[in-house]
């Protein structure tokens, strides 16, 4: 007869919970003689088995624990796995906690930061450097009232989608809601900016390490295109910035359709930027590929590369991105802002100059070289850096100076795309150069040393690009003191701005546009409107009182001439009325500012 006997045991692979030995039973004197010995043998193997299905257990709930990235507690008495796994609330705390996700995510809040520093600075200096930001507020605070973006300040009732292509702006309608000033569009810029940082400083710092990363996400953030373009306030290409960055960002980190996306509604930020799209489209495509045999004669070498392009499935894609952006380009260009501008054309095209003019003069150059040493050299190589080449062409063939200069924000959506040719390849250079040059000082490098400090010279060089420039930078200001809220021409311009009434229309310099968005129906006094205003407001300094010596209540008489029965004209589709019901007469003055106002004196 066979006895079995069962060995309680946490289960085992192949086993059903428990583990069975069997031993034949002990029937004459010298089994007797050893049942001892014999007993001691089976409690020790039994006590084996036992330990070593315990040890097996335990060491596939830890390897099970650590695939799922948590700590393996004690195995409930039943045997069973940890029934407790990880919170949604502890991996998103772990996601935010993370160094990667928090440095980027500190410098970000720290552009926004500074940047919106340096426009509510110059906005209580009254530092207006462009007429853009009373034209923007124009045209966001008629999109918050529901209505098209009609701008006064560019004319008689003028649609500001016939002056350039961008439907992006009405996303800001409902900033205009929480806070209607023109200043909430400089702190929508620094924001849009500081945004753009997280993305690309985030890919920085997985690529180059994450000091060296955050070293060339600061380089980014701090750039002189990103700091040119805030000192001049704001523009739609605030949201090109956003959309490069987060697009470029997905596209090296291999996100396909995040960065289709993001590429592809930059057509909707201003007409040109159809052409970037395109040229973006054909770099992506062509890095997407797979790369093929270099074997055969250039013809058949391209027709396979072709062939490559368009039968797989993200170069496909990619190509049709680019189509998409040639498409939107020509639509915007050439049907959409004709049909809307009063010129019943694309006025942009007479800014062109002769071609030989292209190369001349140097400042198109230096900031060309701005942008190699932004791109640390060697992103130059990268085929994302075609994507500068339409925005550089069409500024080098333009007739206007600020056109060529870094101070503008023609260069602010083009820092992230450098910034991104800088990352596509800084990453993979071996140093041949330094090695080289170690070698002919009879100092070997160590490839690793010598790939390393190329990195380092790359991000150094990248950030010299902005360095040099000093105290021509404008967040330097901030330090300085150079903007001054206090000063004695902020004050007067402030006591002018008092006594315009509220609800009026008013023609207004560039220094006093912005402030005067808010509350009133605002045009420039030296612009194309012939709409009589009530109310006249502007600087009245030392060259206004040599080139309009009667003061703005002469100037404004001698526009709009004083006549009670005049009718209204129609002007652009509105009907306007082109003179003054009453003459013109001084209602404020001071050493800065005067204030001239139909009839005098106005209540508000």
């Amino acid at each position: 007869m066979r006895i079995v006997k069962t060995v309680p045991s946490k289960r085992m692979p192949g086993t059903m919970g428990r583990v069975t030995t069997s031993h034949p039973e002990p029937t004459d004197a010298n089994s007797s003689a050893n049942s001892t010995t014999t007993g001691t043998t089976r409690r020790r193997a039994r006590a084996a088995i036992v330990s070593s299905c315990t040890s097996e257990n335990e060491s596939s709930s830890a390897s099970a624990g650590a695939r799922e990235g948590s700590i393996p507690s004690a195995a409930p008495e039943h045997g069973g796995r940890d029934s407790h796994p990880r919170s949604r609330t502890d991996a998103f705390l772990d996601a935010v906690l993370d160094p990667m996700h928090l440095a980027p995510l500190g410098l970000a809040l720290a552009a926004t930061t500074l940047y919106g520093w340096l426009s509510m600075l110059q906005w209580d200096s009254y530092f207006f450097p462009s007429w853009d930001l009373g034209i923007f507020a124009e045209a966001v605070k008629e999109y918050a009232h529901v209505n098209a973006p009609i701008v006064p300040i560019k004319g008689d009732n003028f649609n500001l989608l016939g002056d350039h292509f961008h439907p992006v702006l009405a996303l800001l309608a409902p900033l205009w809601w929480l806070w209607p000033s023109p200043a909430v569009l400089l702190w929508a810029q620094a924001a849009l900016f500081g945004a753009s940082v997280y993305p690309l400083t985030r890919v920085a710092m997985a690529k180059l390490g994450p000091r060296l990363g955050m070293l060339a996400g600061a380089g980014y953030a701090f750039s002189f295109g990103l700091q040119g373009s805030q000192n001049v306030q704001f523009h739609e290409y605030a949201f090109a910035v956003l959309f490069v960055a987060f697009g470029l960002a997905a596209f090296l980190e291999n996100r396909s359709k995040a960065a289709l996306l993001w590429i592809g509604v930059l057509v909707f930020v201003k007409e040109d930027l159809g052409l970037t799209v395109m040229m973006l489209g054909f770099a992506m495509a062509w890095m997407w590929r797979t790369p093929g045999l270099e074997a055969g004669s250039p013809s058949q070498r391209l027709r396979a590369t072709v062939a490559r392009l368009t039968s797989e499935k993200k170069p496909r894609y990619a190509l049709l991105l680019a189509a998409w952006g040639l498409v939107w380009f020509v639509l915007a260009t050439w049907v959409i802002l004709p049909a809307l501008s009063p010129a019943s054309a694309y006025v942009y095209t007479e800014n062109f100059a002769p071609l030989t003019q292209a190369f001349t003069p140097l400042v198109k150059w230096q900031t060309v070289l701005m942008f190699v040493a932004f791109m640390g050299v060697v992103g130059v190589t990268s085929p994302l850096a075609l994507g500068l080449l339409p925005t550089l062409a069409w500024r080098f063939l333009g007739s206007v100076e600020h056109y060529w200069t870094w101070q503008w924000h023609y260069n602010s959506f083009l820092m992230p795309i450098a910034f991104a040719a800088l990352l596509a390849t800084l990453p993979h250079v071996r140093g041949a150069a330094l090695t080289h040059l170690a070698e002919l000082r009879e100092r070997p490098l160590a490839p690793q040393k010598a790939q390393l400090w190329t990195k380092r010279l790359g991000v150094a060089l990248s950030i010299l690009s902005t360095a040099y420039l000093a105290t021509s930078l404008p967040l330097t200001w901030i330090a300085t003191g150079a903007l001054n809220p206090n000063s004695e021409f902020a004050n007067a311009a402030r006591e002018g701005q008092a006594h315009v009434p509220k609800g009026v229309t008013v023609a207004s310099d560039i220094r006093l546009m912005a402030p005067l968005v808010a509350t009133n129906d605002v045009q420039w006094m030296h612009g194309e409107t012939k709409r009589a205003p009530e109310c006249v407001a502007g600087v009245y300094g030392a060259r206004e009182q040599e080139q309009f010596p009667g003061g703005w209540a002469e100037w404004a008489n001698a526009k709009w001439p004083a006549n009670a029965s005049a009718k209204p004209e129609h002007l652009n589709g509105a009907r306007v009325i082109t003179s003054a019901r009453e003459p013109y007469e001084l209602v404020f003055a001071n050493s800065y500012v005067q204030v001239a106002c139909q009839g005098g004196p106005k209540s508000e």
